[in-house]
């Protein structure tokens, strides 16, 4: 298998770069797969959120979460394993391997390894049910139709920001609610900043407004803006397991060419279990490939 790859198509991309994405990309590369990790935010950024001690990762007692991301991050970069930051936000499946559309770009890959960490379910009540109809996850993607019309973009983390300064050269109006405290950049007067809790997406055929702490806020389109999109919503027909994404040993999901590892896939919520089931996921997939290429070059009858 190729250690570079051509026009943006590789043997597997890695969505989410944690403990888990690490190691799927290590060991996906240690197989001669070409790789690459599409992550929303900085390399390691939740990992070096936590400072505390991690007690229970074998060898390193003591080490702070923010010391085992830099060993991480040197680790992938001594191989020259290449991480993007873009937030994935849909996959779609084609006859040899799947089309990954992040904010910015577009990749191909033949296997898709799921790392995105713990995005349990649609976090807000109705939100499922209107993606498409209203219901959005990149302002880049679909701003444009919502040109001259109103919306709400619901910030999850600061990247939000840019999204809600994109969609207000385009909408009519845009209200802001960020649940991570004050915004960082200055969104000038076209941007008007609320607070509370989004309580539920409004609704039948398409979105009508966004309940917050008890008020509805009428709107035609709400754009959510996470560091990772729900992953029945990533992925279309993918199977979960009590909110998370359901696995079997091999870490393989019920989507052939897609497995998923880590906090996504369920507790415990430990860097040692997300770092196993990505070498577990990575290898599988690598084996995976490696099967379908053999038979395509098989004559048939042999």
């Amino acid at each position: 298998m190729a250690k570079q790859a051509l026009d943006n198509t590789y043997d597997i991309v890695v969505i989410g770069g944690g403990a888990a994405g690490a190691s799927a990309a290590i060991n996906a590369y240690a197989r001669r797969c070409s790789v690459l990790i599409l992550e929303a935010e900085a390399p390691f950024a939740r990992m070096r959120r936590q400072p505390h001690a991690v007690n229970n990762y074998l060898g390193l007692p003591g080490v702070s979460s923010p010391e085992l991301a830099d060993a991480f991050e040197r680790h992938l970069t001594a191989l020259g394993i290449p991480t993007v930051i873009e937030r994935a936000y849909q996959v779609i499946p084609g006859e040899d391997g799947f089309e990954i559309l992040t904010d910015r770009n577009q990749y191909r890959s033949h296997a898709l390894i799921l790392c995105s960490g713990a995005v349990r379910a649609a976090g807000i009540a109705g939100e499922q049910a209107l993606v498409g109809r209203g219901v959005s996850y990149c302002a880049t993607c679909d701003g444009l139709l919502f040109s001259d019309r109103r919306v709400i973009v619901v910030g999850y983390y600061t990247e939000a920001e840019h999204d809600a300064l994109t969609l207000s050269r385009i909408a009519s109006q845009v209200r802001y609610l960020p649940l991570y405290g004050e915004p960082v950049l200055p969104l000038g007067e076209g941007i008007e900043v609320i607070s509370g809790r989004p309580e539920q997406v409004v609704g039948e055929d398409r979105v009508t407004a966004l309940r917050v702490s008890g008020q509805d806020l009428e709107t035609d389109g709400i754009f959510i803006i996470r560091p990772s999109v729900p992953p029945a919503s990533l992925v279309p027909g993918l199977e979960l397991e009590n909110g998370y994404v359901r696995v079997d040993r091999a870490q393989a999901t019920n989507i052939p060419g897609v497995w998923a590892a880590g906090d996504i896939t369920g507790p415990p919520m430990q860097y040692a279990k997300s770092a196993g089931e990505g070498q577990v996921a990575a290898l599988s997939a690598e084996r995976w490939l490696t099967a379908r290429r053999r038979a395509s070059t098989t004559p048939a009858g042999t």
